[in-house]
């Protein structure tokens, strides 16, 4: 069992973390400011509180609307030391290397005017002219690729034939396979995810 999948269970801060670091001194370099909020996975800000880190230096402060300083509030309220580069002359441009890292996820979780899903804005002249510009790059061979990953979930026939959208709701997808993905768009805005082996 993977970590990222143990971490996701009920407990995994104590049975991972618990007290790891409590008889010496520990200082935790992030480029990204802790999370503090439910998910998949417990809040990282928690998990470093309850691995009895001394310490957090923060890279970028995340501009998650559900972190944006809540991660430092509660490091800090939890009587962690933490400090933000940026807030620093010297750490002033590893905070900015510490941005170019995060690029692509700052682009993807800043929030936009339009609602989560809403695609109602693209008609079908936009449709058009992505077929042809995704088509033109197909031919000259500058359409970026990206193939489903081995390791992520399979989707079955049976449950595609009953129900698509829960079918994908429910795959479990590679972490660093979606920040490969994640990255592609921003640098390519059309990718061609190749889903041959998606289906089992």
């Amino acid at each position: 069992q993977d970590l990222s999948s143990q971490y996701g269970q009920d407990g995994s801060q104590e049975k991972l973390f618990g007290k790891a670091f409590e008889t010496i001194p520990v200082t935790a370099y992030v480029t990204l400011e802790p999370c503090c909020h439910y998910g998949k996975t417990p809040p990282c800000a928690a998990s470093l509180k309850v691995a009895n880190v001394d310490r957090v230096v923060v890279g970028f402060r995340d501009p998650n609307p559900r972190v944006d300083g809540g991660g430092v509030k509660l490091l800090e309220d939890a009587g962690v030391r933490v400090d933000l580069l940026l807030n620093s002359e010297v750490g002033q441009d590893v905070s900015s290397s510490c941005s170019e890292l995060v690029e692509c996820f700052v682009k993807r979780i800043t929030p936009q005017d339009r609602e989560k899903g809403d695609y109602s804005h693209v008609n079908g002249a936009m449709r058009s002219a992505l077929r042809s510009l995704a088509n033109r790059k197909k031919a000259d061979g500058s359409l970026a690729e990206l193939e489903w990953p081995t390791k992520s979930g399979k989707l079955q026939k049976a449950d595609i034939e009953e129900n698509l959208e829960n079918a994908i709701d429910s795959l479990s997808l590679n972490p660093t396979w979606l920040e490969s993905v994640d990255s592609k768009l921003w640098q390519d805005e059309i990718v061609l995810i190749r889903l041959n082996n998606a289906v089992a």
